[in-house]
């Protein structure tokens, strides 16, 4: 472990891919041409230390795969990407829970503790699957806000500069922030590492 920080051995940055997809998503498989083995090994010869496979209403954990990972020196971290109000995206991290027990936030929040995670994805891209104004007034319900590099015509989707939507809504409430360089492809040598800094705290 290298100290950051100042010298703090207790502060360690882990370089971490917390939305990617797969050849196994029910929604993305036609451009996910990758297995979760073909992540794993790329993220591993990357210097990825943590990776959460988030496939739509698929949560594809498996103790193999997990120590698949492990023995690369990665920390596979179960979660997915659900359909929730109205099939509105939210990713949920060690939920261990079926999809249709996730699809609306309500029952999200119900579930959400002190071991699950739950990120804001791309909130203010183009699209029927944003959250856009249901996240200010559902800010209990998520831990962090991703702040996306998907590029559409003429903009950025969720606009990855600090007076942005998401940055503003994030800054509003105290959250945490989550950094990508998308999700659709592997992780790629020129692509910004995902990073997520502390949320505020579940009760």
């Amino acid at each position: 472990m290298e100290p950051t920080d100042g010298g703090d051995s207790r502060k360690l940055w882990l370089k971490a891919e917390l939305h990617a997809h797969c050849s196994l998503d029910p929604a993305d498989c036609r451009i996910c041409p990758h297995s979760p083995e073909d992540l794993i090994e790329r993220a591993a010869a990357l210097g990825y230390r943590v990776l959460a496979i988030t496939c739509h209403n698929l949560d594809i954990w498996t103790p193999g795969l997990a120590e698949c990972a492990r023995s690369r020196g990665i920390v596979l971290v179960p979660g997915m990407e659900v359909a929730a109000d109205d099939g509105r995206h939210v990713l949920a991290y060690n939920f261990r829970a079926a999809p249709e027990e996730l699809d609306t936030l309500a029952k999200i929040r119900a579930r959400s503790g002190r071991d699950t995670l739950v990120i804001a994805p791309h909130p203010f891209y183009p699209g029927p699957m944003s959250l856009r104004e249901r996240l200010a007034s559902n800010a209990d319900a998520f831990d962090a806000v991703e702040y996306s590099g998907f590029r559409v015509r003429g903009s950025i989707s969720t606009a990855a500069r600090p007076h942005s939507p998401a940055g503003r809504t994030s800054r509003w409430w105290g959250s945490g922030t989550f950094i990508t360089s998308g999700s659709s492809t592997a992780p790629s040598p020129g692509s910004t590492p995902n990073r997520r800094f502390p949320p505020s705290s579940r009760p």
